[in-house]
């Protein structure tokens, strides 16, 4: 993910600034933290693009509540597809910086 934004930014720095400071919000959309009920649905949603929505419910699920593999298999499959989803955009948005750069020169 921060590849991905990391390729969209001027400053590759950029990325890095904006994750730290979307952390502590991106805690509370856990709901680890903060009740899930109370999180609004449109919220809810919002936290779907981030990976540590599906990791860490998974692992509190397993660490704290005996869960097996099998009943974290949603959560396991949707940072799965989040994996494949920022891989491509990381890679498309390289390539598409990395060209127009050699334009621009």
């Amino acid at each position: 993910m921060g590849q991905a934004v990391g390729a969209w930014a001027r400053h590759r720095e950029t990325a890095v600034v904006l994750f730290l400071a979307t952390s502590l919000p991106q805690l509370f959309l856990v709901g680890v933290s903060w009740p899930v009920e109370a999180i609004p649905t449109a919220l809810r949603f919002v936290g779907q693009i981030f990976p540590s929505e599906h990791g860490i419910d998974g692992l509190v699920r397993i660490n704290q509540m005996g869960a097996s593999l099998a009943d974290v298999a949603r959560d396991w499959f949707g940072v799965l597809a989040l994996v494949l989803v920022y891989f491509a955009l990381a890679v498309s948005s390289t390539g598409i910086r990395r060209r127009r750069a050699a334009h621009a020169v």
